[in-house]
């Protein structure tokens, strides 16, 4: 390590990395020879979020993460609130780290990998991790931004942000907001990514230090525990998001109406979710929605809810149509029985045109051309929003928005390793 002076006649002599999971120790020599050691913090969070795609690439990385890791490693992935839950079992049967739900008011401890349980965010603080069934985020929870962002604004420079294969661009404000609170930021490779989304997007959004393929991260996200995180003076942007966001939404919501906290200006849309007004919010490159109670969305997830909710209007619409067509029918057989022509033969008439009408809706629902067959939002095979391989909103066996057993097929050899290696207990932080 090069010598560097400072303003207090030191020099830097020598940093061991040795074996403490919790700091380095970083040893300077004054004027008169005396060496005193200064505790200095490693990177000692690792969160990570992945969406479609994902559980292969984080089996990889666990894979290849020792028992020994002096970090704890955090982990969203989209789920459906009815997943069966088996993404910690795969993990823990992936590598030398014990893997589990994390709990609320639980203690973190270095060594483990917590996964978000179904339908709850999962948030940090110093030394705790909370659960939030607060608004959903990008139409999901857990979502990856309030793991990033509670980490970033409550560690800082201890964090390091991770973002692996997915669809759409969740992750990108949480990654930016690791960065900005002096955290480092890691993103799989999109080329080595099966949905490269999320990654092309973080790389978009925020100055990432390392884009690196899945097979190598595990190596390099060991060096990088090891490293001291040097504490700086906060940044401009992390001061302002401090002061404008005293309150975590994903842990119990917003009351912005109530308290008219409103950060941007109305940008004249409505939530997907439950119809109020959004507010148009910027940090740096990167803009996002939220309304009044708290839901928020990315620019390509309001794009996709709104396309969502489009299908939605558009199969309502034609259901009325269909309906409306029939008891028209049936009003004119009725009226024919009767012998009132006339009256049958205007019932016929408006029947013919709500299926003349429910025929195009037809058409441009499953047609060649429907709406969502290919479309610029689709992040899945062919369905959008897949957080999954294969399914809409999927990430395991093809369930609504699930993330359950897909890639349970290599838990038998990855078992049979794991007795190998005995899983090491939990150091806490």
């Amino acid at each position: 390590m090069k010598e560097t002076s400072t303003t207090a006649h030191t020099r830097l002599v020598g940093v061991d990395l040795g074996r403490s999971p919790r700091a380095s120790v970083v040893r300077y020599s004054d004027r008169n020879g005396v060496t005193p050691a200064v505790r200095m913090p490693n990177h000692d969070i690792i969160v990570i979020g992945a969406s479609a795609g994902g559980i292969p690439a984080l089996m990889h990385l666990c894979k290849g993460l020792p028992h020994d890791l002096p970090a704890a490693v955090f982990v969203v992935v989209h789920t459906s609130p009815r997943s069966p839950g088996m993404l910690p079992k795969l993990l823990d049967r992936a590598g030398a780290l014990r893997a589990e739900y994390a709990r609320d008011d639980a203690p973190i401890r270095h060594g483990t990998i917590y996964v978000a349980p179904p339908d709850h965010h999962l948030l940090l603080e110093e030394k705790r991790m909370r659960l939030g069934h607060g608004p959903r985020e990008n139409g999901f929870r857990p979502a990856v931004d309030p793991l990033f962002r509670t980490a970033a604004r409550t560690l800082g420079e201890r964090v390091i942000g991770v973002i692996l294969s997915g669809g759409l661009d969740d992750g990108s404000e949480g990654l930016l907001l690791v960065k900005q609170h002096g955290g480092l930021a890691v993103v799989q490779d999109p080329i080595d990514a099966p949905f490269s989304q999320m990654p092309q997007s973080a790389i978009m959004t925020v100055d990432v230090d390392h884009v690196v393929p899945v097979a190598e991260m595990a190596a390099l996200l060991v060096r990088l525990t090891y490293l001291p995180a040097e504490h700086g003076a906060p940044t401009a942007a992390a001061k302002r998001d401090l002061e404008e966001n005293p309150v975590e939404p994903a842990l119990k919501g917003l009351s912005a109406l109530v308290s008219q906290t409103h950060k941007g200006p109305p940008s004249g849309l409505t939530c997907p979710e439950c119809g109020g007004a959004l507010w148009e919010l910027q940090n740096g490159k990167l803009i996002k929605y939220s309304c009044h109670v708290g839901h928020t969305y990315s620019v390509h997830g309001l794009l996709a809810s709104q396309d969502e909710s489009l299908e939605s209007a558009l199969w309502t619409a034609l259901r009325a149509l269909e309906e409306s067509a029939e008891l028209r029918r049936r009003m004119a057989a009725r009226a024919d029985r009767s012998r009132f022509s006339s009256v049958a033969d205007t019932f016929k008439q408006q029947a013919e045109e709500a299926e003349a009408r429910a025929s195009q809706l037809r058409k441009l629902l499953i047609g060649p051309d429907a709406l969502g067959n290919g479309g610029a939002h689709s992040s899945g095979n062919g369905g959008k929003r897949s957080s999954g391989n294969g399914g809409a909103h999927s990430s395991g066996n093809g369930g609504a928005r699930s993330s359950g057993n897909g890639g349970a097929h290599r838990g038998s050899k990855a078992a049979a390793r794991s007795k190998r290696r005995p899983k090491r207990a939990a150091r806490s932080t």
